[in-house]
């Protein structure tokens, strides 16, 4: 016989006495031992653990089941030290039930963590469409999470990836609002004037007073749009007709009011220049209503209910219908640059003679200019070549320019004021045109506003 072959048969039969002697009251007692042996709390500290937690639970809970076993026997029951065993059974019981709650706490970390991994890939993959449904999936989620943290200490692991979650949800909301823009933008420019009715309105017909009217009184309601609230009021600029109107910084005249927000002045050229009045032309506030008429490269045109003519960004507009308040009473920026006019006149929406007028008091106007600077020539040659110094020569050249601009304002007054009546002229009678626009639009409107 070999050496191994007489110790595994020393050791079977030593193992065969030790069974036959042993004591059944140290019999239950070690194999309660063995259910302490087998929960230590650092087992169950750490995700990571969680098999071999659970295999270190079901040995435990058989050697607990056979001293439950080994409890109900004649001779353990008859053992002084019965009620010890009982007592050390169920602080084993105990400490089972303690393992089985770490165990599930475990289980629970690793199902939350998996969930939300999965969540957040379901964020990241949703269409802008699917916002709502994982909102509220998101919602319910951080709800469990909640609730579930505060008993589970291990959950303290992986809150911080809560931050992730808001991170990708965030971006999932501004793929969903920039979605909504775009297909709010789409909308409205499906419904532009020229869109709209391809065959039947222009780019260039947005100048027409008749056609503004024409298009108010066929376009579906759907199709209004209005200046959104927020920081876009403001942005879109009076134009007319080609040129853009900016905000004037002039101050009116005291003694002789401005009839429009706008005034004739000579400039540091001698030549009559066009300026508005501060706070002119009046900007369109929030909620204003008009028709998207057409693209343009600085962005959309936007015709209002008075028929004025404005240009600005697509994003400052939204579909809606307006609210009574919002339908003008009368209308506002009138104003026509001789541009504005010479397009209008071009375009048959005003009488040539409108531009005749103010054409011809121009040149009139330019003439008196004319022949008063011409009169300061030779003062201005004979300060050039005097026997002075360069000072005093910079000096007497300030002086003359002063003493020829007071020459000119004051000589040239009533043809100043001539240029002024034909251009009140003209946007009077664009103003005209204006009105019976807007007319014609609130008796169209009037039953439709919110």
């Amino acid at each position: 016989m070999s050496r191994l072959a007489c110790i595994v048969s020393f050791a079977t039969l030593f193992a065969l006495i030790s069974v036959a002697n042993a004591d059944p009251v140290d019999d239950c007692q070690m194999k309660l031992v063995n259910v302490q042996n087998n929960l230590p709390a650092s087992a169950f500290s750490s995700p990571s653990d969680l098999e071999s937690a659970g295999r270190r639970i079901a040995l435990a809970r058989k050697f607990y089941d056979d001293a439950q076993a080994c409890l109900q026997t004649a001779p353990v029951k008859k053992s002084p030290d019965y009620g010890l065993l009982l007592k050390n059974r169920d602080i084993a019981k105990k400490l089972l039930d303690w393992a089985d709650g770490a165990h599930k706490q475990l289980q629970e970390f690793e199902a939350l963590d998996k969930e939300m991994e999965a969540l957040k890939v379901a964020i990241n993959q949703a269409p802008p469409d699917q916002h709502a449904k994982i909102q509220a999936r998101y919602e319910a989620f951080k709800a469990k999470f909640a609730a579930a943290a505060a008993t589970n200490p291990h959950l303290s692991r992986i809150s911080s990836n809560l931050s992730t979650l808001d991170h990708v949800m965030s971006d999932l909301g501004l793929r969903k609002g920039l979605a909504d823009t775009a297909a709010a933008e789409k909308r409205m420019l499906d419904g532009a004037v020229t869109a709209r009715f391809p065959s039947k309105y222009r780019a260039e017909d947005s100048l027409d007073q008749d056609k503004i009217a024409q298009a108010f009184a066929e376009v579906d309601p759907a199709d209004l749009v209005m200046i959104r609230k927020g920081d876009d009021v403001g942005r879109f600029q009076y134009q007319p007709a080609n040129k853009v109107h900016e905000r004037g910084n002039g101050d009116d005249d005291p003694k002789h009011p401005s009839r429009f927000g706008v005034f004739v002045a000579w400039n540091g050229y001698e030549t009559l220049d066009y300026f508005y009045v501060r706070g002119n032309p009046v900007a369109l506030g929030a909620e204003t209503p008009g028709l998207l008429w057409n693209t343009t490269d600085g962005g959309v045109i936007l015709v209002t209910l008075d028929g004025g003519r404005y240009v600005g960004p697509l994003r400052a507009l939204v579909n809606g219908r307006p609210s009574v308040a919002a339908i003008p009473k009368a209308p506002q920026n009138l104003v026509l640059m001789p541009e504005d006019l010479h397009a209008l006149v071009a375009s048959k929406v005003l009488p040539a003679s409108l531009e005749q007028s103010l054409t011809a008091a121009g040149h009139a106007a330019q003439t008196c200019s004319e022949r008063i600077t011409k009169s300061y020539e030779a003062k201005f040659r004979a300060n050039d070549i005097a026997n002075i110094t360069i000072a005093t020569r910079n000096n007497r050249a300030a002086d003359l320019r002063d003493k020829q601009s007071a020459a000119v304002y004051n000589g040239c007054v009533g043809q100043q004021r001539a240029v002024q009546k034909a251009w009140n002229a003209a946007i009077e009678a664009y103003g005209q045109r204006r009105s019976k626009t807007l007319e014609a639009v609130r008796a169209r409107l009037g039953s439709l506003a919110n």
